[in-house]
C-alpha cells in the first residue's frame, strides 16, 4: 500500500503544475485501492450516492466494516496529507475489523453490529 500511495504521490506532485493526466491517473490509483480492499476483506464494489447530492460515486463495502470505503476521497486525501501512510493506515484498520469478524464467525451485518456493540469493537 505504502508503494502504490507513493507513486500516486510522484505522479500528483510532479513538476509539471498542470498535469492533465492526473483526473486518469486518480481514477487508476482509486480502483487499485479499492480491488485491494475487495480482494483482502471479502468486498464488493459499488455505486452510490454517499453525500445525497444526486451523484453516485464508487465505492467498497466491507461486510466488518460499518462505513463505505470512498475511495476517491482517499485518493485525494492521501494527495493532501502527503505522508505516504494514509493507505497502510486504512488497510490495517480494516485488516483489525476483518480478523474479529472473521473469529466471530463471519455474522450478518445486523448480528455484526450488535456483536461489535456488545463487545465494544
Amino acid at each position: 500500500m505504502r508503494h502504490a500511495e507513493q507513486a500516486a504521490l510522484a505522479y500528483y506532485w510532479a513538476d509539471d503544475p498542470i498535469d492533465l493526466d492526473w483526473p486518469e491517473r486518480s481514477k487508476r490509483f482509486a480502483r487499485y485501492l479499492g480491488e485491494v480492499f475487495v480482494r483482502s476483506f471479502e468486498g464488493s464494489w459499488m455505486w452510490i450516492d454517499v453525500d445525497r447530492r444526486g451523484s453516485n460515486e464508487p465505492v467498497v463495502r466491507e461486510p466488518a466494516t460499518p462505513a463505505y470505503l470512498e475511495v476517491e476521497l482517499h485518493v485525494g486525501g492521501a494527495m493532501t496529507e502527503r505522508t505516504g501512510e494514509k493507505w497502510a493506515r486504512l488497510f490495517n484498520y480494516s485488516l483489525e475489523d476483518y480478523e474479529a469478524w472473521v473469529a466471530a464467525g463471519r455474522l450478518s451485518p445486523e448480528d455484526w453490529f450488535e456483536y461489535r456493540v456488545e463487545h465494544g469493537r
